[in-house]
């Protein structure tokens, strides 16, 4: 026999954006503590409103499964006596596993046949089981959790009712003091207390005390009543699926209907109007056939359709309030000049160690002229940028951003258009705060791409020369979404900055201005160049090597092309896709095999003090391993801060790959490369390093690199490279160095798996 099980939790009204993911998370909480003990069952339906969430399951077994343990115990020789009687360790074996000796067997012939026994674990009656469901309610996980009365439980939101049925009887359970019933309720003002006769009642008890429990069926009655709206009255509902998802998790009986405005609103930034709906009162704006905001929203009331024009009427009242609202600091604001609010900025502070924001509008300007020269941009684009970086932040001091801050950046690109601005130049102070988070894309135009970079890095480099790190799940000042918006920038736009140089602009747009350090000091800032930019190299390849693997990228592989901080960041991600596509053809493994061969030829030959860092062979009175920076850059397996360390100069790696080089070439014309294979690999190496100097992308640098597979191969399979001649064993570490450095330009190939 079988039964329907019902499980629900009454609560305080959940966020609208709890709802679901709850909602979720106790249908796989409840199917997995079923399937641990063996209960079968049909469908599991789950339901969510405001006020409860809850699982139907169908079918529901009355017992559990019975499970059969094959247990192994002592092998024959020790199990049965010399007179074939049973030893204490066979007797001691069938006692501790519950069965009689009878019941045993042996798992084969010979005297090392282990003894078995089929062990039995007998199914609970699904009464027991249900009965410790309260474990499965407490667990649930939510955003936050909270406290009420004198108890020592935190949870989403208080629990108020507790149903819990299988079939027509109660299943005893206990949560937070509330004891489990029969007992639901119905819609908050509509409906009343609900005694469920069993299980199967659910849903339809509810529906008739208004609740609409399923959220699907909730979401596809609004969905019904939006269309029929539209039909009507000739306008189309802004397509919102959020917005959609969050009406749907915060009402528990939909109807939907249509309001007006005074049309004279329709004067303001259509952003303005669509913001104070939407984000203010849940209501859909309504478009007409030309695309154009029409004067009606859309709502949706928790209710009945009774009495429904007056809930319209109050509704627009409150709309219309907060547009009059809204069209007074849109007047006051365009009395008033950009330059008026620019002083303004004076009076808001950016942070306490960092100033004003309209210090932080003085950074960005010096920081976006010299991204945007750095970049060689044309003169025309270079005055739009430095103008947008001028005005990027006014409208911070405007009345219309104080009231609605989700407007910001928005309001600032309509007051500048109003004002006169180029339109370049008003969309880059709404483009450059982008992306705004998960799903939103980095600015479009070249101008807000460049101003949204130098402000995350103003900002980044500011609080982490404050040494304010995000630490855990903390991040105060959103410096992993500032971090992130800079990747995908630089992604986006292919600009070709790395890191170094970014944290050098940047420091230097700070200028000497004087900071007290997290120790309480007062400190020049910026602080040192390195271990800033050790710790922001720290913060980014994670962030970056994420980007990678969602993208399809190997772990191993993303690790492998994020050692050199010294390569513009766009680069890296190239290196990867390339790597990524290589790892599927036969060509990959022989080509890894063969860095991987070269670099530990390389290292040894450092450690023993036969190699300085150049390439070069060490000198006769001291080995490498002595002198001051020997270490090659690629030696480290602390990657990110030495990767840091080995790119702070201008030249960085490239200093090291010259000189390795040079040491080669200058082998060459002495003729100290004389052996077929060292002179292959030794063109091979030349030709390898041209082509990657010349490449314009990650694909093409990697196909240079596979030039050397073969030669490097040969070279290592016809010659004996740590020969006992000095002379001989230098030249070719000085040919081994040299390729080892070109091809560490391009990743750390034994971080990689084959």
């Amino acid at each position: 026999m079988s039964r329907t099980f019902l499980l629900e939790i009454g609560l305080e009204e959940l966020p609208a954006d709890w709802v679901v993911p709850a909602r979720d998370a106790l249908r796989e909480r409840v199917t997995a503590h079923l399937e641990a003990h063996r209960l079968r069952h049909g469908e599991i339906r789950a339901y969510a409103t405001p006020r409860r969430l809850a699982v139907l399951v169908d079918a529901l077994a009355e017992r559990g499964e019975d499970h059969v343990d094959v247990v192994r115990g002592p092998r024959r020789k020790a199990a049965i006596a010399p007179d074939g009687s049973w030893t204490s360790a066979a007797i001691g074996f069938a006692r501790a596993r519950g069965v009689p000796l009878e019941a045993l067997r042996f798992e084969g012939e010979g005297e090392e046949a282990p003894l078995v026994a089929q062990v039995t674990t007998p199914g609970r009656p699904a009464e027991d089981v249900l009965a410790e469901l309260d474990a499965v309610i407490l667990g649930l996980p939510f955003p936050k959790a909270m406290r009420w009365g004198n108890l020592d439980v935190r949870y989403g939101r208080p629990i108020r009712w507790l149903v819990a049925l299988y079939g027509e009887a109660v299943v005893p359970l206990t949560v937070a003091g509330v004891q489990s019933g029969r007992r639901t309720f119905g819609h908050r003002s509509l409906g009343g207390p609900i005694d469920l006769p069993s299980a199967d009642a659910y849903a339809a008890a509810l529906e008739k005390g208004f609740v609409l429990a399923d959220v699907e069926a909730r979401r596809a009655r609004i969905v019904a009543g939006i269309r029929a709206a539209e039909t009507a009255y000739g306008i189309r509902a802004a397509d919102d699926p959020d917005l959609l998802d969050e009406v749907t998790s915060l009402v528990e009986y939909p109807t939907v209907f249509v309001g007006r405005f005074d049309p004279a609103y329709l004067e303001l930034p259509e952003a303005v109007l669509v913001t104070t709906m939407r984000r203010h009162q849940r209501y859909f704006p309504a478009y007409g056939p030309d695309g154009r905001l029409r004067p009606y929203f859309i709502g949706v009331r928790n209710g009945t359709d009774e009495a429904l024009e007056v809930v319209v009427r109050g509704n627009e009242k409150v709309l219309a309030a907060r547009l009059a609202d809204a069209r007074f600091f849109y007047t006051a604001d365009l009395a008033r000049s950009i330059d008026a609010f620019n002083a303004k900025l004076a009076e808001i502070a950016f942070h306490a160690e960092l100033g004003s924001m309209a210090e932080k509008k003085d950074r960005l300007v010096r920081l976006a002229d010299a991204l945007a020269r750095r970049l060689q941009l044309p003169e025309a684009d270079v005055r739009k940028i430095r103008r947008a970086a001028e005005i990027a932040k006014f409208d911070l001091a405007t009345q219309m951003v104080y009231e609605f801050t989700e407007l910001e950046g928005v309001v600032g690109e309509a007051y500048a258009l109003r004002f006169g601005e180029d339109p370049d130049v008003a969309r880059a102070i709404r483009e450059h705060r982008r992306p705004l988070g998960q799903g939103d894309g980095p600015p479009e135009g070249t101008v807000g791409a460049v101003v949204g970079l130098a402000d995350k890095l103003d900002t980044l480099v500011g609080f982490f020369g404050l040494g304010l790190i995000p630490s855990g799940s903390e991040d105060p000042f959103a410096l992993r979404r500032a971090a992130l918006g800079a990747i995908a920038i630089l992604r986006a736009h292919r600009f070709p900055f790395d890191l170094r140089t970014l944290v050098d602009l940047a420091r230097a747009a700070y200028g000497p201005r004087p900071v007290r350090t997290a120790d309480g000091q007062a400190a020049p800032f910026p602080v040192d160049g390195e271990a800033l930019g050790e710790a922001l190299w720290a913060f980014f390849a994670p962030r970056i090597r994420a980007h990678m693997e969602e993208e399809g990228v190997r772990h191993d592989v993303a690790a492998a092309v994020t050692k050199d901080a010294g390569a513009p960041i766009v680069r890296l991600f190239e290196r990867a896709a390339a790597l990524q596509a290589l790892a599927a053809t036969d060509d990959f493994k022989p080509a890894v095999e063969a860095f991987v061969r070269t670099a530990n030829m390389a290292r040894k030959a450092e450690r023993e003090g036969l190699l300085a860092a150049e390439g070069a062979p060490a000198p006769a009175d001291g080995g490498a391993a002595d002198r001051p920076g020997a270490e090659s850059p690629t030696a480290s397996t602390d990657a990110a801060p030495y990767a840091f360390r080995a790119s702070k100069d201008e030249e960085g790696v490239e200093r090291t790959l010259r000189a390795a080089f040079s040491a080669l070439e200058a082998a060459l014309r002495a003729g100290r490369l004389s052996e077929p294979a060292e002179q292959t690999l030794a063109e091979a190496a030349l030709r390898a390093r041209a082509a990657f100097q010349g490449a314009t992308d990650g694909a093409a640098e990697l196909e240079a690199l596979l030039l050397l597979v073969e030669p490097i191969d040969r070279f290592f399979t016809d010659v004996l490279v740590m020969a006992d001649d000095a002379d001989v064993r230098a030249a070719r570490l000085t040919l081994v160095a040299a390729v080892d450095r070109l091809v560490g330009r391009f990743a750390d190939f034994r971080q990689i798996a084959v």
